[in-house]
């Protein structure tokens, strides 16, 4: 979870593989960044596949023009937040 200098949303990063950002005051769901961070699996020492999910960091820029998140894929990936 992390808070904008703004003060206008928090984000949140979710084990789906989402970034949810949701209101502060009515915690209305403002937006959705479908597939963030995929859902990977990597082999264990069975032989099965273990799944590695979702989204593990989430933080806002200080201009809150973008969003940057890291994910359990080992990816970090940048995000342009525009006013829609």
């Amino acid at each position: 979870i992390a808070f904008p200098p703004s003060g206008t949303s928090i984000l949140s990063g979710w084990a789906d593989g989402k970034i949810r950002v949701f209101g502060p005051q009515s915690g209305n769901l403002q937006y959705v960044i479908n597939d963030a961070h995929r859902l990977t699996g990597i082999g264990n020492a069975s032989g099965g596949t273990v799944q590695i999910n979702g989204v593990t960091a989430v933080r806002s820029s200080n201009d809150c023009r973008k969003l940057i998140s890291g994910g359990a894929d080992g990816k970090v990936r940048v995000w342009a937040v525009s006013k829609g």
